[in-house]
């Protein structure tokens, strides 16, 4: 949808048209002149792939849906379970038994119409990664197991797509940005290497502070939203780490290794 040659908000018989709901939806994005109309058009135009609709994901999409992104597809095999209800909002106790990624689709659409979602209901493999991300703006990574955040690592790499990756144990959450546009930028794997990670670490039946993985989503949101709109800061090779028990968060810029096995000369 476009907002060119706007001259304020006209109803027709007192129902907003398709242009002045949409004026009215996003208005106040509209008036950041950081965003502005030109800004709100790019995320309209824009497709993100979310891998994992947990508590990272529950809270990515619906900043992403409700800021106005035209499409999102998102793909997670798990069904909603009690466990899920204390940090993944999408979701209520009438869902258990049934797939995230239905749930999430039905709630998210009924935010906002707009955005489009499409639902895959099956833990994807690398090659579909790939697949998926080469048709995307942006790759959104809100796994809970390293095996499928280095699957998106090199999906990322081989279709030259954005990655946005985030994680959330305990109290600390980290988001990280690459934008894989250049030889030179910087790699999940560059951060952190396939042979000094933990066996298979992840947040499955681990503790976790209920709010930090929306703090921590909502922050992949930005990182997303700036991204594709290209306003604030550029987020490519950049390293946010949160400490939600000492109230402090902390930006690193990231470089190459170039010993890195995936991306390493």
């Amino acid at each position: 949808m476009t907002w060119l040659g706007i001259q304020g908000f006209v109803a027709v018989n007192g129902v907003p048209g398709v242009r002045d709901a949409a004026l009215m939806r996003y208005a106040r994005h509209l008036l950041l002149p950081e965003i502005g109309i030109a800004g709100q058009e790019k995320l309209a135009a824009s497709h993100c792939l979310l891998i994992g609709v947990g508590g990272l994901g529950c809270s990515v999409a619906t900043q992403l849906c409700l800021s106005g992104l035209g499409q999102v597809s998102i793909a997670d095999g798990d069904q909603v379970e009690l466990s899920n209800l204390q940090r993944q909002p999408l979701f209520t106790s009438a869902d258990i038994g049934v797939d995230k990624v239905r749930c999430a689709q039905a709630r998210l659409q009924a935010m906002n119409p707009d955005c489009k979602v499409h639902p895959v209901a099956r833990r994807l493999q690398a090659g579909e990664i790939a697949e998926l991300a080469g048709s995307a703006d942006l790759l959104i990574d809100c796994s809970d197991n390293y095996a499928t955040r280095y699957a998106c690592n090199d999906a990322a790499r081989s279709t030259h797509c954005p990655l946005i990756s985030g994680a959330a144990v305990g109290w600390r959450g980290l988001v990280v940005a690459f934008a894989n546009d250049a030889p030179d930028t910087a790699c999940y794997s560059c951060v952190f290497p396939p042979d000094t990670t933990a066996a298979d670490e992840n947040c499955t039946g681990g503790a976790v502070f209920a709010a930090l993985p929306a703090i921590v989503g909502a922050w992949q949101a930005v990182a997303a939203i700036q991204t594709l709109t290209g306003s604030g800061a550029r987020w490519a090779n950049q390293l946010l780490t949160i400490d939600a028990i000492n109230l402090s968060m902390r930006r690193s810029a990231l470089r190459r290794d170039l010993r890195c096995p995936t991306c390493g000369g």
